[in-house]
């Protein structure tokens, strides 16, 4: 897994999603508050407000993802299984064991409300269907891979050309 395409191929899923998520997060928002003024106070929006923090867990899944993809091959060998594990994490139900249980509360409901965030969310899942399997449902060890993807990007010795 860690072909620069395989990397790609998670990251555009990801961000395909995420765009689908804050377009909706959106819409929501204008409804409740009026427009937002432009991009530049969106973004603050996006970054500051509590209305949009539930989608925070994955913009940060994402950056760590982008990041992991310009380690080293040997860096990204060891963690292709947390990846998988993160993004899997990110989007599990509620109640079983999410990244994020606010993530999950919030995400699962819009999967049959919005058919753009169901054909992203399948999108994420075919695309990390091919990676390797981590954790298998131990807890601890899921903890353990998603910290290791953290440290690794941290560290992020670079891919050498």
């Amino acid at each position: 897994m860690n072909e620069r395409r395989d990397w790609n191929r998670v990251s555009q899923a990801l961000t395909a999603l995420h765009r689908s998520l804050i377009e909706h997060a959106r819409r929501n928002y204008e409804r409740e508050h009026g427009a937002i003024a432009g991009p530049a106070e969106f973004l603050r929006l996006l970054t500051t407000d509590a209305f949009f923090a539930w989608i925070r867990p994955l913009s940060e899944l994402i950056v760590s993802i982008d990041e992991a993809g310009e380690l080293d091959e040997a860096s990204k060998d060891k963690l292709a299984t947390a990846v998988r594990s993160s993004v899997e994490q990110l989007v599990a139900a509620p109640g079983s064991e999410p990244l994020s249980e606010d993530f999950a509360r919030r995400y699962w409901p819009l999967l049959s409300e919005d058919p753009e965030i169901t054909m992203a969310h399948a999108g994420v899942k075919q695309a990390i269907s091919g990676w390797p399997k981590g954790g298998n449902g131990d807890e601890a060890k899921q903890l353990h891979e998603r910290h290791l993807l953290a440290e690794m990007v941290k560290q992020r010795p670079r891919r050498r050309h």
